[in-house]
């Protein structure tokens, strides 16, 4: 008897928070939607919290377009001696190089994010919009991958002295380039990691986001369109060598030694803009 009231008043309370929910047109509704902007491509999905707040959820994914660019090694006459080098002491037979690697810079903002629309009215159409996206820190980067980078990587390490001071290639024995070879990237000496390079754009992995729009998120016919815009606070961007510091990464300033003009430039511009804006046309569609 005791189960059966326990069930009896189980299930009126289950019923009554759903007629509740009802009432209150709370998670009643549930939306799909597609768009395009400033972020990419965008997939949501969107339901009532109350007649005046809609949740929405998605993730943005940013087309992966290639750039693609050149750096220099700051002593290319040197390059000749490497490869002879290796194979003299290291055994290792490297192929022909050029004086030049080419690098490929790419977008890498991909996140997901979590929104809240609130509307001026049950039947409004304008909405304010707060909440926050979340992901890689890493907005940008520029990479490489190549046998001659890893050739002077190891050129390097051996005519590096060791902690007892000794190096496998002895100063006298090559006293212009006792100081190695260095890999530029617009003027800045890239730090090398078994033949890879790379320089990241970062920014803050959680971005609160606050945005205004025109719109449901959940259409009352069928389908419906939506328009927003509004600004992600991502901080302070940073330009990072990736392996500098043993993995660790080393912040680019717009005053390290010997980087270019334009390099110094893009930094300064970077790190005066700690929001993004976006911009995003969407269409949804009511699935119930």
């Amino acid at each position: 008897m005791k189960k059966f009231l326990l069930s009896l008043a189980l299930a009126s309370v289950v019923s009554a928070q759903a007629q509740i929910a009802d009432d209150k047109n709370c998670f009643n509704h549930l939306s799909v939607g597609l768009g395009v902007g400033t972020t990419g491509v965008s997939i949501e999905l969107g339901t009532p919290i109350c007649p005046f707040v809609t949740m929405r959820a998605g993730v943005d994914i940013m087309p992966k377009f290639t750039i693609t660019n050149h750096f220099d090694y700051d002593r290319p006459e040197a390059l000749d001696k490497v490869p002879i080098y290796l194979l003299e002491h290291r055994y290792i037979n490297i192929p022909e190089y050029g004086a030049k690697v080419e690098v490929k810079g790419k977008p890498y903002k991909t996140q997901g994010k979590l929104l809240f629309d609130i509307y001026t009215g049950k039947n409004s159409m304008f909405h304010v919009t707060v909440g926050a996206t979340f992901g890689s820190s890493t907005i940008a980067s520029v990479r490489a991958t190549d046998k001659a980078i890893r050739a002077v990587e190891q050129y390097n390490a051996d005519i590096t002295p060791g902690p007892d001071g000794q190096s496998m290639i002895q100063p006298e024995d090559d006293p212009q380039y006792k100081d190695g070879i260095k890999i530029r990237v617009e003027g800045y000496s890239v730090t090398p990691n078994e033949g890879r390079v790379r320089i990241d754009a970062v920014t803050n992995a959680f971005r609160p986001y606050i945005g205004f729009g025109v719109g449901r998120t959940v259409p009352r016919k069928r389908v419906g369109c939506k328009f927003d815009m509004g600004v992600e606070f991502w901080g302070k961007p940073k330009v990072v060598d990736h392996y500098a510091n043993n993995g660790k990464g080393h912040t680019i300033t717009a005053d390290e030694p010997g980087i270019t003009k334009d390099f110094r430039d893009v930094i300064k511009v970077l790190n005066k803009i700690p929001v993004y804006p976006t911009l995003k046309f969407t269409v949804f569609g009511r699935i119930f």
